[in-house]
Protein backbone atom coordinates (compact mmCIF):
# COMPACT_ATOMS: atom_id res chain seq x y z
CA UNK A 1 0.00 0.00 0.00
CA UNK A 2 1.66 3.62 -0.85
CA UNK A 3 0.54 6.46 0.52
CA UNK A 4 -2.18 8.87 -1.69
CA UNK A 5 0.28 11.68 -3.51
CA UNK A 6 -2.80 13.61 -3.79
CA UNK A 7 -3.17 13.72 0.19
CA UNK A 8 0.62 14.09 0.57
CA UNK A 9 0.09 17.49 -1.51
CA UNK A 10 -2.82 18.73 0.77
CA UNK A 11 -1.38 18.87 3.70
CA UNK A 12 0.73 21.64 2.45
CA UNK A 13 -2.64 23.13 0.96
CA UNK A 14 -2.09 27.01 0.85
CA UNK A 15 -2.77 28.95 4.25
CA UNK A 16 -4.08 31.97 1.52
CA UNK A 17 -6.42 29.51 -0.52
CA UNK A 18 -7.85 27.76 3.26
CA UNK A 19 -8.61 31.40 3.88
CA UNK A 20 -10.34 32.47 0.90
CA UNK A 21 -12.36 29.42 0.64
CA UNK A 22 -13.52 30.29 3.91
CA UNK A 23 -14.50 33.72 3.57
CA UNK A 24 -16.21 32.83 0.40
CA UNK A 25 -18.62 30.29 2.59
CA UNK A 26 -19.06 33.03 5.14
CA UNK A 27 -19.77 35.94 2.52
CA UNK A 28 -22.26 33.86 0.24
CA UNK A 29 -24.34 33.41 3.67
CA UNK A 30 -24.19 36.97 4.23
CA UNK A 31 -25.32 37.55 0.90
CA UNK A 32 -28.13 35.08 0.93
CA UNK A 33 -29.58 35.85 4.14
CA UNK A 34 -28.76 39.93 3.77
CA UNK A 35 -32.59 40.35 3.24
CA UNK A 36 -33.76 38.73 6.67
CA UNK A 37 -32.52 40.97 9.36
CA UNK A 38 -35.20 42.44 9.70
CA UNK A 39 -38.02 39.74 9.78
CA UNK A 40 -40.33 39.89 12.65
CA UNK A 41 -40.99 37.13 15.31
CA UNK A 42 -43.55 34.74 14.03
CA UNK A 43 -45.77 31.64 14.91
CA UNK A 44 -43.44 29.73 18.03
CA UNK A 45 -41.24 32.78 18.16
CA UNK A 46 -44.10 34.22 20.79
CA UNK A 47 -43.95 31.78 23.33
CA UNK A 48 -40.48 31.17 23.61
CA UNK A 49 -39.40 34.71 22.93
CA UNK A 50 -41.40 37.85 22.73
CA UNK A 51 -43.72 36.42 25.67
CA UNK A 52 -41.03 34.03 27.65
CA UNK A 53 -41.00 35.48 31.19
CA UNK A 54 -37.91 33.19 31.89
CA UNK A 55 -35.29 34.86 28.79
CA UNK A 56 -36.17 38.52 30.27
CA UNK A 57 -34.17 37.63 32.98
CA UNK A 58 -30.50 36.47 33.10
CA UNK A 59 -30.49 35.71 36.97
CA UNK A 60 -33.34 32.90 36.48
CA UNK A 61 -30.79 30.77 34.59
CA UNK A 62 -29.15 30.14 37.51
CA UNK A 63 -32.13 28.10 38.93
CA UNK A 64 -31.62 24.56 39.28
CA UNK A 65 -35.00 24.21 37.77
CA UNK A 66 -33.86 25.70 34.49
CA UNK A 67 -30.35 24.26 34.43
CA UNK A 68 -31.86 20.67 34.56
CA UNK A 69 -34.08 21.93 31.77
CA UNK A 70 -33.11 20.29 28.00
CA UNK A 71 -32.80 23.46 26.44
CA UNK A 72 -30.83 25.72 28.49
CA UNK A 73 -28.04 26.60 26.20
CA UNK A 74 -30.27 27.63 23.05
CA UNK A 75 -32.69 29.57 26.19
CA UNK A 76 -29.68 31.21 27.30
CA UNK A 77 -28.63 32.64 23.47
CA UNK A 78 -31.62 33.94 23.79
CA UNK A 79 -32.04 35.65 27.38
CA UNK A 80 -28.33 37.08 26.44
CA UNK A 81 -30.17 38.61 23.17
CA UNK A 82 -32.33 39.92 24.81
CA UNK A 83 -30.02 41.59 27.48
CA UNK A 84 -28.37 43.31 25.08
CA UNK A 85 -31.15 44.95 23.06
CA UNK A 86 -34.49 43.36 24.04
CA UNK A 87 -36.87 42.39 20.86
CA UNK A 88 -35.05 43.94 18.09
CA UNK A 89 -35.46 41.37 16.50
CA UNK A 90 -31.59 42.38 14.21
CA UNK A 91 -29.87 41.29 17.05
CA UNK A 92 -31.39 37.61 16.78
CA UNK A 93 -30.70 37.11 13.16
CA UNK A 94 -26.96 38.29 13.59
CA UNK A 95 -26.81 35.01 15.98
CA UNK A 96 -28.69 33.14 13.55
CA UNK A 97 -26.76 33.87 10.50
CA UNK A 98 -23.54 33.79 12.48
CA UNK A 99 -24.36 30.35 13.83
CA UNK A 100 -25.46 28.67 10.28
CA UNK A 101 -21.91 29.85 8.66
CA UNK A 102 -20.01 28.56 11.57
CA UNK A 103 -21.65 25.05 10.85
CA UNK A 104 -21.01 25.13 7.03
CA UNK A 105 -17.02 25.77 8.16
CA UNK A 106 -17.71 23.44 10.48
CA UNK A 107 -18.79 20.55 7.63
CA UNK A 108 -15.94 22.00 5.42
CA UNK A 109 -13.26 20.91 8.14
CA UNK A 110 -15.80 17.14 8.59
CA UNK A 111 -15.47 16.55 5.06
CA UNK A 112 -11.70 17.25 4.85
CA UNK A 113 -11.17 15.32 7.74
CA UNK A 114 -13.33 12.15 6.07
CA UNK A 115 -10.62 12.17 3.83
CA UNK A 116 -7.77 12.31 6.04
CA UNK A 117 -9.14 9.22 8.16
CA UNK A 118 -6.12 6.48 8.17
CA UNK A 119 -8.88 4.22 6.13
CA UNK A 120 -8.98 7.04 3.44
CA UNK A 121 -5.74 8.36 3.34
CA UNK A 122 -4.06 5.34 1.73
CA UNK A 123 -5.08 3.89 -2.07
CA UNK A 124 -4.45 -0.16 -3.01
CA UNK A 125 -1.75 0.28 -6.09
CA UNK A 126 -3.50 1.05 -9.26
CA UNK A 127 -6.40 2.70 -7.31
CA UNK A 128 -8.34 5.81 -9.45
CA UNK A 129 -6.79 8.82 -9.26
CA UNK A 130 -8.09 10.60 -5.63
CA UNK A 131 -10.76 13.06 -5.45
CA UNK A 132 -9.90 16.96 -5.07
CA UNK A 133 -11.07 16.79 -1.69
CA UNK A 134 -10.96 20.36 -0.61
CA UNK A 135 -12.64 21.58 -3.50
CA UNK A 136 -15.29 18.95 -2.54
CA UNK A 137 -15.62 20.06 0.98
CA UNK A 138 -15.77 23.62 -0.53
CA UNK A 139 -18.74 22.94 -2.61
CA UNK A 140 -20.49 20.91 0.02
CA UNK A 141 -20.28 23.97 2.53
CA UNK A 142 -21.71 26.20 0.00
CA UNK A 143 -25.01 23.86 -0.73
CA UNK A 144 -25.13 23.78 3.20
CA UNK A 145 -25.08 27.39 3.69
CA UNK A 146 -27.20 28.43 0.47
CA UNK A 147 -29.68 25.92 0.37
CA UNK A 148 -33.36 26.80 0.38
CA UNK A 149 -34.61 24.63 2.90
CA UNK A 150 -32.63 26.24 5.41
CA UNK A 151 -34.03 29.01 5.64
CA UNK A 152 -36.75 27.87 7.95
CA UNK A 153 -34.32 27.13 9.92
CA UNK A 154 -32.19 30.12 9.83
CA UNK A 155 -34.66 32.94 9.22
CA UNK A 156 -37.59 31.48 11.58
CA UNK A 157 -35.60 32.83 14.84
CA UNK A 158 -36.33 30.07 17.51
CA UNK A 159 -35.02 27.28 15.35
CA UNK A 160 -31.89 28.69 16.16
CA UNK A 161 -32.25 25.73 18.49
CA UNK A 162 -31.66 23.54 15.71
CA UNK A 163 -29.15 25.15 14.27
CA UNK A 164 -27.17 25.93 17.65
CA UNK A 165 -27.51 21.96 18.34
CA UNK A 166 -25.80 21.23 15.26
CA UNK A 167 -23.21 23.52 15.95
CA UNK A 168 -21.97 21.79 18.57
CA UNK A 169 -22.78 18.58 17.36
CA UNK A 170 -20.71 19.04 14.37
CA UNK A 171 -18.02 20.51 17.09
CA UNK A 172 -18.26 17.79 19.10
CA UNK A 173 -17.26 14.75 16.17
CA UNK A 174 -14.43 17.53 14.45
CA UNK A 175 -13.01 17.25 17.73
CA UNK A 176 -13.52 13.85 17.62
CA UNK A 177 -12.13 13.20 14.25
CA UNK A 178 -9.27 15.00 15.85
CA UNK A 179 -8.08 13.34 18.60
CA UNK A 180 -8.46 10.15 16.49
CA UNK A 181 -6.17 11.35 14.00
CA UNK A 182 -3.68 13.78 16.19
CA UNK A 183 -1.78 11.13 18.10
CA UNK A 184 -2.39 7.07 17.74
CA UNK A 185 -0.74 6.56 21.21
CA UNK A 186 -1.43 6.59 24.94
CA UNK A 187 -3.40 9.48 26.39
CA UNK A 188 -1.24 12.21 28.40
CA UNK A 189 -2.23 14.96 29.63
CA UNK A 190 -2.54 18.20 27.95
CA UNK A 191 -1.79 16.02 24.88
CA UNK A 192 -3.61 17.22 21.77
CA UNK A 193 -5.49 13.90 21.69
CA UNK A 194 -6.60 14.17 25.45
CA UNK A 195 -7.49 18.19 24.88
CA UNK A 196 -9.08 17.61 21.69
CA UNK A 197 -11.18 14.57 23.26
CA UNK A 198 -12.01 16.99 26.24
CA UNK A 199 -13.61 19.46 24.10
CA UNK A 200 -15.60 17.26 22.10
CA UNK A 201 -17.04 15.77 25.62
CA UNK A 202 -17.80 20.06 26.52
CA UNK A 203 -19.43 20.05 23.13
CA UNK A 204 -21.53 17.06 23.26
CA UNK A 205 -23.19 17.95 26.65
CA UNK A 206 -23.70 21.64 25.19
CA UNK A 207 -25.34 20.01 22.16
CA UNK A 208 -27.61 17.44 24.54
CA UNK A 209 -28.29 21.13 26.40
CA UNK A 210 -29.43 22.94 23.42
CA UNK A 211 -32.10 20.26 21.32
CA UNK A 212 -33.02 16.76 21.85
CA UNK A 213 -31.58 16.27 18.27
CA UNK A 214 -28.44 16.04 19.89
CA UNK A 215 -29.46 12.31 21.53
CA UNK A 216 -28.41 10.62 18.02
CA UNK A 217 -24.65 12.17 18.70
CA UNK A 218 -22.52 9.24 20.36
CA UNK A 219 -24.50 6.43 17.70
CA UNK A 220 -22.70 8.59 15.03
CA UNK A 221 -19.48 8.71 16.87
CA UNK A 222 -19.71 5.41 17.36
CA UNK A 223 -20.53 4.34 13.63
CA UNK A 224 -17.66 7.24 12.12
CA UNK A 225 -15.51 5.26 14.64
CA UNK A 226 -16.52 1.70 13.24
CA UNK A 227 -15.97 2.78 9.63
CA UNK A 228 -13.05 5.14 9.12
CA UNK A 229 -10.37 3.57 12.04
CA UNK A 230 -8.91 0.33 12.91
CA UNK A 231 -8.22 -1.83 15.99
CA UNK A 232 -9.38 -3.60 18.96
CA UNK A 233 -12.90 -2.63 18.85
CA UNK A 234 -13.55 -3.54 22.92
CA UNK A 235 -10.41 -0.44 23.76
CA UNK A 236 -11.85 2.13 21.78
CA UNK A 237 -15.49 1.73 23.05
CA UNK A 238 -13.95 1.74 26.29
CA UNK A 239 -12.21 4.88 25.58
CA UNK A 240 -15.89 6.33 24.01
CA UNK A 241 -17.36 5.84 27.44
CA UNK A 242 -17.34 9.53 28.48
CA UNK A 243 -19.51 10.59 24.88
CA UNK A 244 -21.49 7.72 25.39
CA UNK A 245 -22.48 8.97 28.57
CA UNK A 246 -23.86 12.22 27.24
CA UNK A 247 -26.47 10.02 26.30
CA UNK A 248 -28.18 10.03 29.07
CA UNK A 249 -28.31 13.89 29.64
CA UNK A 250 -31.70 13.86 27.35
CA UNK A 251 -33.38 11.51 29.26
CA UNK A 252 -32.47 12.48 32.61
CA UNK A 253 -33.53 15.74 32.08
CA UNK A 254 -37.07 15.00 30.88
CA UNK A 255 -37.32 12.66 33.05
CA UNK A 256 -36.72 15.23 35.65
CA UNK A 257 -39.10 17.62 33.56
CA UNK A 258 -41.92 14.90 33.04
CA UNK A 259 -42.46 12.50 36.23
CA UNK A 260 -41.29 11.60 39.51
CA UNK A 261 -38.74 8.99 39.15
CA UNK A 262 -41.14 6.64 40.72
CA UNK A 263 -43.65 6.93 37.91
CA UNK A 264 -40.63 5.25 35.76
CA UNK A 265 -42.54 3.70 33.02
CA UNK A 266 -45.38 6.31 32.95
CA UNK A 267 -42.49 9.12 32.70
CA UNK A 268 -41.05 7.37 29.88
CA UNK A 269 -44.27 7.26 27.64
CA UNK A 270 -44.47 11.07 28.54
CA UNK A 271 -40.83 11.59 27.59
CA UNK A 272 -41.21 10.59 24.11
CA UNK A 273 -44.03 11.58 23.37
CA UNK A 274 -44.38 15.63 22.55
CA UNK A 275 -47.91 16.82 23.10
CA UNK A 276 -50.10 14.04 20.95
CA UNK A 277 -51.47 10.18 21.68
CA UNK A 278 -51.03 9.78 18.22
CA UNK A 279 -49.97 5.76 17.75
CA UNK A 280 -46.35 5.15 17.29
CA UNK A 281 -46.85 2.96 14.61
CA UNK A 282 -49.20 5.70 12.44
CA UNK A 283 -46.52 7.93 13.24
CA UNK A 284 -43.78 5.69 11.91
CA UNK A 285 -45.64 5.16 8.89
CA UNK A 286 -46.38 8.52 8.24
CA UNK A 287 -42.81 9.03 8.38
CA UNK A 288 -41.62 7.37 5.88
CA UNK A 289 -43.85 9.89 3.39
CA UNK A 290 -42.37 13.11 5.03
CA UNK A 291 -38.92 11.74 4.76
CA UNK A 292 -39.00 11.03 1.19
CA UNK A 293 -40.30 14.57 1.01
CA UNK A 294 -37.14 15.84 2.55
CA UNK A 295 -35.26 14.14 0.45
CA UNK A 296 -37.28 15.55 -2.71
CA UNK A 297 -37.07 19.14 -0.90
CA UNK A 298 -33.66 18.53 -1.06
CA UNK A 299 -33.20 17.52 -4.61
CA UNK A 300 -35.74 19.82 -5.90
CA UNK A 301 -36.08 22.66 -3.54
CA UNK A 302 -39.73 23.82 -4.74
CA UNK A 303 -43.05 24.18 -2.75
CA UNK A 304 -41.36 25.24 0.63
CA UNK A 305 -44.41 25.59 3.16
CA UNK A 306 -44.19 26.75 6.52
CA UNK A 307 -46.92 24.36 7.07
CA UNK A 308 -47.12 21.42 5.51
CA UNK A 309 -50.52 19.46 5.02
CA UNK A 310 -49.91 15.87 6.41
CA UNK A 311 -52.63 12.98 6.65
CA UNK A 312 -51.69 10.53 9.39
CA UNK A 313 -51.07 7.03 7.23
CA UNK A 314 -53.38 4.19 9.43
CA UNK A 315 -51.94 1.40 7.27
CA UNK A 316 -48.78 0.60 5.69
CA UNK A 317 -50.36 -1.73 3.06
CA UNK A 318 -50.97 1.88 0.73
CA UNK A 319 -49.34 3.03 -2.21
CA UNK A 320 -47.57 5.50 -1.12
CA UNK A 321 -46.66 4.56 2.32
CA UNK A 322 -45.02 0.95 0.71
CA UNK A 323 -43.31 3.04 -2.35
CA UNK A 324 -41.68 5.42 0.02
CA UNK A 325 -40.59 2.53 2.59
CA UNK A 326 -39.15 0.80 0.07
CA UNK A 327 -37.39 3.97 -1.21
CA UNK A 328 -36.33 4.31 1.75
CA UNK A 329 -35.15 0.64 2.71
CA UNK A 330 -32.92 1.01 -0.67
CA UNK A 331 -31.39 3.79 0.30
CA UNK A 332 -30.05 2.55 3.44
CA UNK A 333 -28.93 -1.10 1.62
CA UNK A 334 -26.99 0.91 -0.22
CA UNK A 335 -25.68 2.46 2.05
CA UNK A 336 -24.36 -0.57 3.37
CA UNK A 337 -23.16 -2.00 -0.40
CA UNK A 338 -20.83 0.77 -0.92
CA UNK A 339 -19.68 0.58 2.80
CA UNK A 340 -18.52 -3.29 1.50
CA UNK A 341 -17.40 -1.90 -1.94
CA UNK A 342 -15.53 0.38 0.02
CA UNK A 343 -12.84 -2.20 1.03
CA UNK A 344 -11.62 -3.33 -2.18
CA UNK A 345 -12.22 -0.27 -4.30
CA UNK A 346 -12.41 3.19 -4.48
CA UNK A 347 -11.96 4.49 -0.48
CA UNK A 348 -14.58 7.10 -1.34
CA UNK A 349 -17.33 5.06 -1.34
CA UNK A 350 -17.18 4.63 2.49
CA UNK A 351 -18.06 8.31 2.53
CA UNK A 352 -20.98 8.43 0.63
CA UNK A 353 -22.19 5.20 2.54
CA UNK A 354 -21.46 7.27 6.11
CA UNK A 355 -23.49 9.90 4.17
CA UNK A 356 -26.55 8.33 3.97
CA UNK A 357 -26.08 6.94 7.20
CA UNK A 358 -25.89 9.95 8.76
CA UNK A 359 -28.91 11.25 7.23
CA UNK A 360 -31.14 8.45 8.82
CA UNK A 361 -29.50 8.33 12.13
CA UNK A 362 -29.79 12.05 12.82
CA UNK A 363 -33.80 11.92 11.48
CA UNK A 364 -34.07 9.19 14.53
CA UNK A 365 -35.49 11.75 16.90
CA UNK A 366 -38.06 13.17 14.95
CA UNK A 367 -38.90 10.82 12.39
CA UNK A 368 -39.19 7.56 14.01
CA UNK A 369 -41.49 6.48 16.67
CA UNK A 370 -41.86 9.25 18.92
CA UNK A 371 -44.42 10.82 18.31
CA UNK A 372 -44.70 14.81 17.42
CA UNK A 373 -47.64 17.11 16.97
CA UNK A 374 -46.57 18.32 13.87
CA UNK A 375 -45.19 16.15 11.28
CA UNK A 376 -43.54 17.78 9.21
CA UNK A 377 -41.31 21.04 9.20
CA UNK A 378 -38.58 21.67 7.29
CA UNK A 379 -36.04 22.57 10.14
CA UNK A 380 -35.89 18.74 10.55
CA UNK A 381 -34.05 18.15 8.14
CA UNK A 382 -31.54 20.80 8.72
CA UNK A 383 -28.69 18.48 10.80
CA UNK A 384 -29.38 15.57 8.39
CA UNK A 385 -28.96 17.60 5.69
CA UNK A 386 -25.27 17.07 6.07
CA UNK A 387 -24.97 13.69 5.29
CA UNK A 388 -27.26 14.14 1.90
CA UNK A 389 -24.91 16.85 0.95
CA UNK A 390 -21.78 14.52 1.71
CA UNK A 391 -23.25 11.69 -0.34
CA UNK A 392 -24.57 13.42 -3.15
CA UNK A 393 -21.85 15.61 -4.02
CA UNK A 394 -19.14 12.97 -3.24
CA UNK A 395 -21.11 10.20 -5.62
CA UNK A 396 -21.11 13.19 -8.25
CA UNK A 397 -17.46 13.48 -8.27
CA UNK A 398 -16.76 9.50 -8.35
CA UNK A 399 -18.92 9.58 -11.47
CA UNK A 400 -17.19 12.50 -12.42
CA UNK A 401 -13.86 10.62 -12.35
CA UNK A 402 -14.83 7.24 -14.21
CA UNK A 403 -15.11 9.43 -17.27
CA UNK A 404 -12.84 12.61 -16.73
CA UNK A 405 -9.16 13.07 -16.54
CA UNK A 406 -7.82 14.33 -13.68
CA UNK A 407 -7.57 18.06 -14.63
CA UNK A 408 -10.95 18.06 -16.60
CA UNK A 409 -12.69 16.85 -13.65
CA UNK A 410 -11.86 19.04 -11.14
CA UNK A 411 -12.88 22.13 -13.23
CA UNK A 412 -16.26 20.35 -14.23
CA UNK A 413 -17.30 19.71 -10.86
CA UNK A 414 -16.50 23.71 -10.16
CA UNK A 415 -18.58 24.08 -13.23
CA UNK A 416 -21.22 22.46 -12.08
CA UNK A 417 -21.35 23.25 -8.83
CA UNK A 418 -21.39 26.68 -9.23
CA UNK A 419 -24.46 26.58 -11.03
CA UNK A 420 -26.34 24.36 -8.87
CA UNK A 421 -25.01 26.93 -5.95
CA UNK A 422 -25.96 30.07 -8.14
CA UNK A 423 -29.42 28.74 -8.19
CA UNK A 424 -29.52 27.81 -4.58
CA UNK A 425 -28.80 31.59 -3.55
CA UNK A 426 -31.28 32.79 -6.36
CA UNK A 427 -34.05 30.04 -4.42
CA UNK A 428 -32.61 30.87 -0.59
CA UNK A 429 -33.04 35.02 -1.61
CA UNK A 430 -36.66 34.50 -3.17
CA UNK A 431 -38.09 32.38 -0.34
CA UNK A 432 -36.29 34.67 2.62
CA UNK A 433 -38.77 37.35 1.01
CA UNK A 434 -41.85 35.43 1.65
CA UNK A 435 -40.20 35.24 5.42
CA UNK A 436 -40.58 39.48 5.36
CA UNK A 437 -44.31 39.42 6.55
CA UNK A 438 -46.00 37.33 8.91
CA UNK A 439 -49.32 37.90 6.63
CA UNK A 440 -47.63 36.49 3.63
CA UNK A 441 -45.33 33.89 5.20
CA UNK A 442 -49.26 32.30 6.02
CA UNK A 443 -50.80 33.47 2.45
CA UNK A 444 -48.04 31.55 1.55
CA UNK A 445 -48.64 28.46 3.44
CA UNK A 446 -52.66 28.86 3.20
CA UNK A 447 -51.78 28.44 -0.38
CA UNK A 448 -49.82 25.90 -0.75
CA UNK A 449 -52.01 23.29 2.95
CA UNK A 450 -55.35 24.94 1.35
CA UNK A 451 -57.05 22.54 3.65
CA UNK A 452 -55.26 22.55 6.88
CA UNK A 453 -56.72 24.37 9.85
CA UNK A 454 -53.87 26.26 11.11
CA UNK A 455 -52.71 28.32 8.15
CA UNK A 456 -56.44 30.14 7.97
CA UNK A 457 -56.44 30.68 11.36
CA UNK A 458 -52.98 32.47 11.96
CA UNK A 459 -53.51 34.60 8.85
CA UNK A 460 -57.04 35.43 9.52
CA UNK A 461 -55.71 36.80 13.56
CA UNK A 462 -52.98 38.67 11.63
CA UNK A 463 -55.37 39.64 9.03
CA UNK A 464 -57.39 41.20 11.95
CA UNK A 465 -54.34 42.59 13.58
CA UNK A 466 -54.21 44.56 10.57
CA UNK A 467 -58.08 46.07 10.04
CA UNK A 468 -58.59 43.89 7.24
CA UNK A 469 -61.56 42.55 8.69
CA UNK A 470 -63.72 40.90 6.04
CA UNK A 471 -60.15 39.14 4.44
CA UNK A 472 -59.86 37.79 8.15
CA UNK A 473 -63.48 36.89 8.53
CA UNK A 474 -63.20 34.78 5.02
CA UNK A 475 -59.94 33.07 6.21
CA UNK A 476 -61.50 32.17 10.05
CA UNK A 477 -64.96 31.07 8.22
CA UNK A 478 -62.99 29.19 5.67
CA UNK A 479 -61.15 27.10 9.10
CA UNK A 480 -64.47 26.50 10.24
CA UNK A 481 -65.73 24.71 7.40
CA UNK A 482 -62.43 22.29 7.45
CA UNK A 483 -63.36 22.13 11.38
CA UNK A 484 -66.64 23.62 12.90
CA UNK A 485 -65.51 22.20 16.70
CA UNK A 486 -62.10 24.46 16.87
CA UNK A 487 -62.08 26.43 19.44
CA UNK A 488 -59.42 28.47 17.91
CA UNK A 489 -61.15 29.51 14.85
CA UNK A 490 -64.07 30.71 16.52
CA UNK A 491 -62.26 32.49 19.32
CA UNK A 492 -60.57 34.17 16.72
CA UNK A 493 -63.78 34.86 14.29
CA UNK A 494 -65.82 36.39 17.58
CA UNK A 495 -62.47 38.53 17.66
CA UNK A 496 -62.83 39.94 14.16
CA UNK A 497 -66.62 40.48 14.45
CA UNK A 498 -66.13 42.51 17.89
CA UNK A 499 -63.42 44.46 16.10
CA UNK A 500 -65.08 44.85 12.87
CA UNK A 501 -68.36 46.05 15.32
CA UNK A 502 -70.30 43.34 14.49
CA UNK A 503 -71.33 42.42 18.08
CA UNK A 504 -73.97 40.11 17.96
CA UNK A 505 -71.83 37.80 15.57
CA UNK A 506 -68.79 38.34 17.83
CA UNK A 507 -71.21 37.19 21.00
CA UNK A 508 -72.26 34.04 19.12
CA UNK A 509 -68.81 33.33 17.87
CA UNK A 510 -67.42 33.11 21.96
CA UNK A 511 -70.69 31.38 23.13
CA UNK A 512 -69.76 28.62 20.26
CA UNK A 513 -66.29 28.70 21.59
CA UNK A 514 -67.66 28.16 25.22
CA UNK A 515 -70.06 25.44 24.11
CA UNK A 516 -66.81 23.91 23.15
CA UNK A 517 -64.28 23.95 25.51
CA UNK A 518 -65.86 25.93 28.58
CA UNK A 519 -62.21 27.14 29.70
CA UNK A 520 -60.51 28.42 26.73
CA UNK A 521 -58.27 31.12 27.03
CA UNK A 522 -59.99 34.09 28.84
CA UNK A 523 -63.51 33.85 26.49
CA UNK A 524 -66.01 34.79 29.32
CA UNK A 525 -63.84 38.38 29.62
CA UNK A 526 -64.18 39.10 25.85
CA UNK A 527 -67.57 37.96 26.04
CA UNK A 528 -68.17 39.87 28.78
CA UNK A 529 -67.01 43.18 26.60
CA UNK A 530 -69.07 42.48 23.57
CA UNK A 531 -72.60 42.23 25.89
CA UNK A 532 -71.36 45.43 27.27
CA UNK A 533 -70.79 47.39 24.75
CA UNK A 534 -74.17 46.05 23.37
CA UNK A 535 -75.75 47.17 26.72
CA UNK A 536 -76.15 44.16 28.11
CA UNK A 537 -74.43 44.79 31.22
CA UNK A 538 -75.84 42.57 34.04
CA UNK A 539 -74.75 39.50 31.08
CA UNK A 540 -71.45 40.87 31.07
CA UNK A 541 -71.26 41.00 34.53
CA UNK A 542 -71.72 37.38 35.61
CA UNK A 543 -69.22 36.30 32.54
CA UNK A 544 -66.74 38.67 34.23
CA UNK A 545 -67.27 36.76 37.51
CA UNK A 546 -67.29 33.61 35.67
CA UNK A 547 -64.21 34.72 34.08
CA UNK A 548 -62.81 35.57 37.66
CA UNK A 549 -63.61 32.49 39.25
CA UNK A 550 -61.92 30.67 37.25
CA UNK A 551 -58.79 32.81 37.08
CA UNK A 552 -58.74 35.26 39.78
CA UNK A 553 -55.63 36.88 38.72
CA UNK A 554 -57.20 38.22 35.19
CA UNK A 555 -56.62 41.44 35.92
CA UNK A 556 -58.29 42.39 32.33
CA UNK A 557 -61.69 40.81 34.16
CA UNK A 558 -61.20 42.82 37.34
CA UNK A 559 -60.82 46.14 35.45
CA UNK A 560 -63.61 45.56 33.34
CA UNK A 561 -65.45 44.28 36.00
CA UNK A 562 -65.24 47.36 37.94
CA UNK A 563 -66.27 49.29 34.93
CA UNK A 564 -69.32 47.17 34.44
CA UNK A 565 -70.32 47.64 37.81
CA UNK A 566 -69.67 51.26 38.00
CA UNK A 567 -71.57 51.74 34.42
CA UNK A 568 -74.49 49.83 35.79
CA UNK A 569 -74.44 51.85 39.25
CA UNK A 570 -74.72 55.05 36.78
CA UNK A 571 -77.47 53.48 34.81
CA UNK A 572 -79.86 52.94 38.02
CA UNK A 573 -78.75 56.27 39.16
CA UNK A 574 -80.12 57.84 36.07
CA UNK A 575 -83.31 55.48 36.57
CA UNK A 576 -82.39 54.06 33.45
Amino acid sequence: MMLDKHIKHDTNFNTLTLSLHLFLIAIIGLIVYANTFQVPFVFDDAGNIVDNYLIKDLRSFTEPSQLLGTRYVGNLTFALNFYLHGLNVAGYHVVNLAVHICNAILIYVLVTLLFETPKNSVRMPGAEAPLPYRLLALMISLLFVTHPIQTQAVTYIVQRFTTLATMWYLCSLVLYIKARIACTGTWQLFSAKTVCFIFSVIAALLAMKTKEIAFTLPIVIVVFECMFFAGDLKKRMRSMIPLLLTMLVIPLSLLFKSRPAGELINAMDVMTRAQTDMSRSYYLMTQFRVIVTYLRLLLVPVNQNLDHHYQVSRSLFTSEVLFSLLLLVLLIALGGYLFYRSRSAAVELRIISFGIFWFFITLLVESSIIPITDLMFEHRVYLPSTGFFIAAVTGAAILLRRYLPGFAQSKVIAVVCSIIILGTVLTAIARNEVWKDEATLWRDAVSKSPDKLRPHINLGTILTDKGEFDAAIKELQRALSINFYSTEAHYALGIAYHDKGELDAAIQEFMETLKIMPDYKDTHNILGVALARSGKIDAAIREFHEELRKNPKNMDADKNMKHALALKGRNSESGK
